[in-house]
C-alpha cells in the first residue's frame, strides 16, 4: 500500500508552501517597516508639540528675542514637513503591506486548495484500493461457495474432492 499511491502532487505542495512562507515572511517585513514608520512619525509629532510649547512658553515669558524666536519658528516648521513626509511615507508602506498581505492569503489560499485537492486524491485512490480489494474477497467468496456442493452435504461442511 505504502508503494502503491504516490502522491503526485507532492513536491508542486512543496513549491507552494515555500511560496506561501515567502509572501508571508515579505508581509511580515512590510508590517514591521509600517510599525517603525509609525514609531518616527509618532517621536516627530512629539517633536512638533514639543516645539509648539517651547514657542508658547517663550512668549509667555514677555522677553522675545525675534531672530531666536524666527530660528524655533523655521525649525519647527522643519519638522511639520517631516511629518508630512513621514505622514506620507508611513501611507505608502501600509499601502505596500496590504498589497503583500492580500499575496500572502492568495498563495496560501493555493496551498490549501493544493492540499485540499492532493486529500481527495488520496482519498478517491483509497476507495478504489478498498473497492479492489472487496472484489477480490467477493471472487475468493464466490470460488469458495462453488466448491461447495449444497446438494450433496450438508450446511457447513467443506467438499473434499
Amino acid at each position: 500500500m505504502k508503494r502503491a499511491f504516490r502522491f503526485k502532487l507532492a513536491r508542486v505542495e512543496r513549491v507552494r508552501g515555500l511560496f506561501e512562507e515567502t509572501a508571508r515572511a515579505e508581509f511580515s517585513t512590510a508590517l514591521a517597516a509600517v510599525h517603525a514608520a509609525e514609531e518616527h512619525l509618532d517621536a516627530l509629532r512629539a517633536e512638533v508639540l514639543r516645539g509648539r510649547s517651547a514657542l508658547a512658553a517663550a512668549q509667555l515669558a514677555g522677553h522675545l528675542d525675534a531672530r531666536a524666536h524666527l530660528a524655533r519658528h523655521e525649525g519647527l516648521s522643519c519638522v511639520i514637513e517631516a511629518v508630512v513626509t513621514a505622514e506620507a511615507e508611513r501611507a505608502r508602506l501600509a499601502a505596500n503591506a496590504e498589497e503583500l498581505r492580500l499575496a500572502w492569503q492568495a498563495r496560501r489560499a493555493d496551498k490549501l486548495a493544493l492540499t485540499r485537492m492532493s486529500e481527495r486524491h488520496k482519498e478517491r485512490h483509497l476507495a478504489e484500493v478498498a473497492k479492489v480489494e472487496l472484489a477480490e474477497l467477493d471472487e475468493i467468496a464466490i470460488q469458495r461457495a462453488g466448491r461447495i456442493s449444497p446438494s450433496s452435504q450438508g450446511p457447513g461442511t467443506p467438499d473434499r474432492r
